[in-house]
């Protein structure tokens, strides 16, 4: 599995297909453990989330959007939205991947950090923070899209460098140190 995905069914193959049509097709929300780092250092293997089934125009950018990718199941920040696709990247990597929608996806509603209490991220500030690191991320993207890797002008890099540590900097001061919450 790449990038911060869920759990990705190991050797049983019967467990993700179990796993599929829980998530997939659940109206309660779901509880389920992080496993990968692309999203770090917003969440981090061992945080716990709860993703609720949702539609396109639930969305908001920055969100974190849970999507099936070549099999695997997805948390990655929203970042724009173009008709029927949708542009997405997890916060530590570079740039990120244009989807069309899926049929069904969700959306990340509240996450744990290891011994900390729950974080909604529906409930204030987490709504604007969210959209600040999506903007971040964006801008970031836009500067570094299209470009063969390193091929980018150093001032582009450069900015894509800074805007990318701002939104780290950013989500890290949000949920970070672990096992402490900020409070709005």
């Amino acid at each position: 599995m790449s990038g911060t995905g869920l759990p990705p069914g190991g050797p049983d193959p019967g467990r993700e297909a179990r796993l599929s049509h829980r998530f997939w097709l659940a109206d309660a929300p779901l509880h389920l453990p992080v496993s990968g780092t692309s999203m770090a250092p917003f969440l981090q293997p061992g945080d716990v989330i709860e993703v609720a089934r949702c539609g396109a125009c639930d969305l908001s950018i920055g969100d974190l959007v849970v999507f099936r990718r070549a099999g695997e199941v997805v948390v990655h920040r929203l970042l724009a939205t173009e008709g029927d696709r949708f542009l997405e990247k997890g916060d530590a990597q570079a740039i990120g991947n244009w989807h069309v929608w899926p049929e069904t996806f969700g959306r990340v509603v509240r996450l744990r950090n290891e011994g900390a209490p729950w974080v909604d991220l529906r409930r204030s500030p987490w709504p604007a923070r969210m959209r600040t690191q999506g903007r971040l991320h964006l801008f970031a993207h836009k500067l570094l899209a299209g470009q063969p890797q390193g091929a980018a002008p150093a001032s582009s890099r450069l900015m894509a460098r800074l805007a990318v540590a701002m939104a780290r900097r950013h989500a890290g001061s949000a949920v970070r140190p672990r096992g402490k919450v900020a409070r709005p």
